[in-house]
């Protein structure tokens, strides 16, 4: 996985629930970010886009 701004960042797969999650652990700046997904289907490459933006009045994740 891939994120404008971070480059290559770790991400975990849990094919049960066909969801993947990462963690960026870095002061993220308020401007909008692109993730970029790529997978092997069926053996042939596949790559999916999402944009998203950092709003730092938004809530602030914690670990758990």
């Amino acid at each position: 996985m891939r994120i404008s701004g971070f480059g290559l960042v770790p991400a975990v797969y849990d094919p049960q629930d066909q969801v993947s999650d990462l963690r960026i652990y870095s002061e993220s700046i308020p401007k909008m970010y692109t993730v970029i997904l790529t997978a092997k289907v069926n053996g042939k490459k596949v790559e999916t886009r999402r944009h998203f933006t950092v709003d730092p009045a938004g809530p602030v994740a914690t670990n758990q």
